[in-house]
């Protein structure tokens, strides 16, 4: 058996086998903003491969519909998802011991016997024990705070960056104003936009290090950008129709179709 791994999975190639109704709305939304917070989940989903592009969820149904729920809300931010892929049936069984021990583990808490009085001699107390059902509600409490003072965080970073963004502004208006001799504009066409595309991406002159320099420019986060890099380096283009990268969505392509110059 291969050594567990971790990939990004296209939200639109996952199927569940639960309905949505299961599953609270107000938890869904409270759990989308988490995903669009950090863009990720810190659990996974376990999938069994089912087809080409093609899974079905063994573990982590709620991690699914609210990642859905957060890709309606930022589609950018969240069209894929992290998760453990199971490529065959075989395999299946020792993830569901992983997931009975790691992730539906209960605990056991000793219960004493009462004590039992025979004549004028007392049997010495029996422990024994049952499984018995932990008040998560503290724990519930905890993450609710941490959750209130990452938000207020994020706040206050927000904050910061419209102060940024404000003093930017008023440069870029300085900058404007200032005369300089008019350029010539060149409006690149989709089709020229593919040529130049495929024609750096197979360019070894241009160095990955350059190429994802270009692809950060671009709005492109390293998220996306270690798999195009790593197939950069297996392959060449014929065409733009053959960029085609596992873990790379539709929207991810597009946008670098519609700004790469």
């Amino acid at each position: 058996m291969k050594k567990i791994s971790s990939y990004t999975v296209m939200l639109e190639e996952i199927k569940s086998p639960d309905t949505r109704a299961k599953f609270s709305e107000a938890d869904l939304n409270e759990a989308a903003e988490l995903i669009l917070q950090m863009e990720g989940v810190i659990t996974p989903l376990i999938l069994l491969e089912v087809g080409i592009d093609s899974y079905s969820i063994i573990e982590g149904d709620f991690e699914y519909y609210a990642a859905l729920k957060a890709e309606k809300i930022d589609p950018l931010k969240c069209e894929g998802i992290n998760a453990y892929l199971i490529e065959s049936e075989e395999e299946l069984p020792f993830y569901q011991q992983q997931i009975a021990m790691f992730r539906k583990q209960s605990v056991v808490t000793p219960v004493e016997k009462p004590v039992e009085k025979t004549g004028e001699s007392e049997k010495e107390p029996a422990i024994s024990t049952q499984t018995s059902t932990v008040d998560i509600q503290p724990i519930m409490n905890v993450i609710k705070n941490l959750s209130e003072q990452f938000t207020g965080f994020v706040s206050q970073q927000s904050k910061r960056d419209a102060e940024v963004d404000k003093i930017f502004n008023v440069l870029q208006e300085a900058i404007a104003n200032i005369s300089v001799a008019p350029l010539e504009t060149t409006i690149i066409s989709q089709p020229e936009k593919q040529t130049v595309f495929v024609a750096d991406f197979n360019n070894k002159g241009i160095s990955d290090f350059e190429f994802e320099i270009k692809l950060n420019r671009i709005g492109i986060t390293a998220r996306f950008t270690t798999p195009i890099l790593a197939e950069r380096g297996k392959r060449t283009l014929n065409s733009f129709a053959d960029f085609k990268i596992k873990g790379v969505g539709k929207g991810t392509i597009n946008k670098i179709l519609n700004n790469w110059s």
